[in-house]
């Protein structure tokens, strides 16, 4: 498992509930909060065709590590990198299968379309990647002739993914060291989704899913009896829930274990967190001063309170304020800036970068 703590803003709708299962399933759609998720639709380019891809939890971890490269200051929707550095960070070796492993879930993430529902019953279809520019670098020399490096060049993300990226209240933070390291498809589909569940819960009030049910969640079929249920989170010699079980989580350690349900017709899974401390940056407020310079920029502080928060603690007061007021002023002096509000957000997500 990567040593060093890695963590990633995602749309939020990907960690709160197991929108990446297992295994690939044809047809699976998840509805989160009202909103409908559809992976695998037809290709609306090629209707009739019946192409289709199927995305698992290996093809969440790329899409978790391919954010991890964004650069903001290309715009956040243009990602230039190597496959060594991917496959480095998504499978923690980087030989001839992880490289062939790499390229394969890359072009799936361009290939599979999604299909977004609103509760108003609208509609948006498009894939993670609208576009890939693959070149040949040199990387150096050895006896005399050029070693060559594979780089997926100017990676660019579909508009409509960066609309999901670009609403800070829907977004939240994944640690991929700890995703990446963990080798089980289950046991990985799982963990992408119970922190959310077990964040703020105790080993007096923990959160609890029946087996049958979780499996069926992280698109597996269920086995007929419970023993066997049961088997598939003990067997092996590094089982699901012991891979799950003292998991890091973005504050605070996860914890889970297996009991019987109450009326002996199942196990469940138990999960909680160990007591954390609020975050620091939750004490901090925005003076009348700041909350000015936002409303110039059509910030809705009410809505984007706590992104702005974070921001302001981790770049100090100071810079906070500098960046509010250089952006404030811009717009007083009349510079044509086409949406105020997402250019000062990008502005603070660069400097927290």
């Amino acid at each position: 498992m990567p040593s060093e703590r890695k963590t990633v803003l995602v749309p939020r709708d990907f960690v709160v509930s197991p929108l990446f299962p297992a295994y690939g399933q044809p047809g699976r759609s998840v509805v989160i909060g009202g909103r409908k998720w559809e992976f695998g639709v037809p290709n609306p380019l090629k209707p009739g065709s019946g192409e289709t891809v199927h995305l698992d939890i290996r093809h969440g971890a790329a899409c978790f590590t391919l954010l991890s490269f964004r650069d903001l200051t290309l715009g956040g929707s243009i990602i230039p990198f190597s496959l060594n550095e991917f496959c480095l960070r998504l499978f923690g070796y980087n030989d001839g299968k992880a490289y062939r492993m790499g390229r394969t879930v890359i072009g799936d993430l361009r290939d599979c379309w999604i299909r977004i529902t609103e509760p108003d019953g609208s509609s948006r279809t498009f894939t993670i990647i609208e576009s890939i520019e693959v070149l040949d670098k040199v990387k150096g020399w050895r006896n005399y002739e050029k070693t060559m490096e594979f780089w997926l060049d100017r990676i660019r993300l579909h508009p409509e993914f960066m609309k999901l990226l670009n609403d800070i209240e829907r977004i939240a933070n994944i640690r991929i060291d700890v995703l990446n390291g963990i080798s089980s498809p289950v046991a990985k589909s799982i963990y992408a989704f119970i922190p959310s569940r077990a964040a703020y819960r105790t080993r007096g009030n923990p959160f609890q899913i029946t087996l049958g049910t979780l499996l069926e969640q992280v698109g597996c079929r269920p086995p007929r009896f419970k023993s066997q249920r049961k088997r598939m989170f003990t067997q092996h010699d590094h089982p699901v829930i012991s891979q799950l079980d003292g998991a890091g989580m973005l504050s605070g350690i996860l914890h889970v274990k297996l009991e019987e349900t109450g009326d002996k017709s199942d196990w469940k899974l138990v999960a909680w967190s160990e007591k954390r401390s609020p975050p620091e940056w939750i004490s901090k407020e925005l003076d009348e001063y700041e909350a000015g310079k936002l409303e110039m920029c059509g910030i809705d502080i009410e809505r984007s309170g706590n992104f702005l928060k974070k921001s302001k603690f981790i770049l100090g007061e100071g810079l906070f304020r500098e960046i509010c007021a250089e952006v404030a002023s811009k717009i007083a002096e009349g510079y044509k800036i086409d949406n105020p509000a997402g250019y000062l957000i990008s502005k603070l997500k660069r400097e927290m970068q």
